[in-house]
């Protein structure tokens, strides 16, 4: 065998040098982990002007505001449509306000895209227009 041969002094100053660049190795790696999980953090800003982390997000979705609906000259009750978010605990924080279903739905798409393009660190929710 190979080690037979090398003197154990040689041997041991070796693998000395192998075990520290193992460690630098990976601390650095360990510090670019870290700089990277920074960098994917995702914050959205509602309309509202609040501040939501993406990671404690679970669901995003519309929901059809019948609540704050009124009659208008007509008579006519017509709803808003809300963007909310789910929180892990459970709650319901709204993102946006719109006045037809197809502005919310386009909001809620382009904040998908946002998401999936991972394009930057912060995405402000589209306003809904006269919402």
């Amino acid at each position: 065998m190979l080690g037979d041969r090398i003197d154990r002094k040689t041997l041991d100053t070796v693998f000395s040098s192998f075990d520290e660049l193992q460690e630098e190795y990976h601390s650095r790696l360990y510090e670019l982990l870290q700089k990277e999980v920074k960098i994917m953090a995702k914050t959205i800003t509602t309309q509202y002007g609040e501040f939501l982390n993406y990671d404690n997000l679970v669901r995003i979705g519309i929901v059809t505001n019948w609540e704050d609906a009124e009659p208008d000259e007509n008579g006519i009750v017509t709803p808003d449509y809300e963007m909310v978010g789910t929180d892990t605990s459970g709650n319901q924080i709204p993102m946006g306000n719109y006045k037809t279903p197809e502005a919310a739905e386009a909001a809620l798409a382009d904040l998908h895209n946002w998401l999936s393009a991972e394009a930057y660190a912060v995405y402000e929710v589209k306003s809904g227009g006269d919402a």
